[in-house]
């Protein structure tokens, strides 16, 4: 596809150049039929003849044709090296996406709620973003940050991940500390550093009674902030095993609820909008199709707390 597409686009500027070219040979006919009549008028013809006339036209229109042509080539070849830049990058992209999706299976071997939990996440993180208007390639890096927001949690003992009843105060304290885990992790990945900051403080709260750094408003990173958004809507809308799960109007009620406490009010406001509203409905419904309505997966919250933070993921 995107091979066909180049040729497509050389192709295109090819028969470009050759007008250019065309045009200008005829500008140039023009213009020296111009300077020659000119020059007979001046006398010029009477006394030297025809031939140098004819002579001076082609070797002007042949030389600068040449010239122009010699230019055109080596712009096309800087196209060409770019093009194949460009093609490179692609390739490098989906090594790139790959290891993504890699690291979300790898979560998901230790706890398949948590891998089918990233991916939802990360479509509701699209329409959200696209929504507030961030451009494509902030959209796909925080989406891909969704995708893996939870991989810290590789690190937490399956007797916690898997534990189906309430956490003690000192399990809590172990699931507390994926977001951290998680960062360092990416922070040690080179082409996955970027997404460091978004996994690392995506349990943070508005209002900074969140963790692990409690920041609070805009000193928490908006990819986080976005996360956060996404990341409580398909907790409730999915079964725990402390709890049902909510409806999807009631998660999206209890996030207004909690705007400004729990998330950033700008962020909450899209969800207001009967389209964006209407988007992530589709996405859940798709979700709910394919059978990712119901989950498995560790309780994120001790047991003395309530509300929205109960809901995390």
């Amino acid at each position: 596809m995107v091979r066909s597409t180049d040729t497509e686009m050389v192709g295109q500027m090819e028969q470009i150049d050759r007008r250019a070219l065309g045009v200008f040979a005829l500008t140039g006919i023009v213009l020296i039929g111009l300077g020659e009549v000119f020059a007979r008028y001046l006398g010029l013809v009477d006394a030297f003849g025809f031939f140098p006339m004819i002579l001076r036209v082609a070797v002007y229109i042949t030389g600068s044709t040449l010239l122009w042509a010699h230019l055109l080539k080596k712009k096309r070849d800087r196209i060409s090296v770019l093009m194949e830049c460009n093609l490179l990058m692609k390739r490098n992209r989906g090594f790139y996406d790959g290891l993504i999706r890699a690291y979300d299976s790898a979560v998901g071997l230790r706890d398949p709620y948590t891998g089918g939990h990233g991916r939802r996440v990360a479509g509701y993180t699209r329409i959200i973003t696209k929504a507030l208007g961030f451009l494509p390639d902030d959209r796909d890096r925080i989406s891909q940050a969704a995708l893996v927001h939870d991989i810290g949690k590789i690190g937490v003992p399956d007797s916690i991940l898997g534990k189906r009843g309430p956490l003690t105060g000192e399990e809590y304290a172990v699931i507390k500390d994926h977001p951290g885990a998680g960062a360092l992790l990416l922070e040690e990945i080179q082409p996955l550093r970027n997404l460091a900051p978004a996994v690392r403080h995506h349990h943070e709260r508005f209002d900074g009674t969140g963790y692990p750094d409690g920041l609070s408003g805009e000193s928490i990173p908006i990819e986080a902030r976005v996360i956060a958004v996404a990341d409580t809507l398909d907790a409730m809308t999915t079964t725990r095993v402390y709890r049902e799960k909510s409806s999807f109007h009631d998660a999206i009620r209890e996030l207004r609820r909690s705007s400004g406490t729990s998330f950033d009010p700008d962020i909450v406001a899209v969800l207001r909008d009967n389209v964006v509203l209407r988007k992530l409905y589709q996405r859940y419904e798709a979700y709910a199709d394919n059978g990712e309505s119901t989950g498995h997966g560790t309780a994120q919250t001790s047991p003395n707390e309530a509300g929205i933070e109960r809901s995390t993921a």
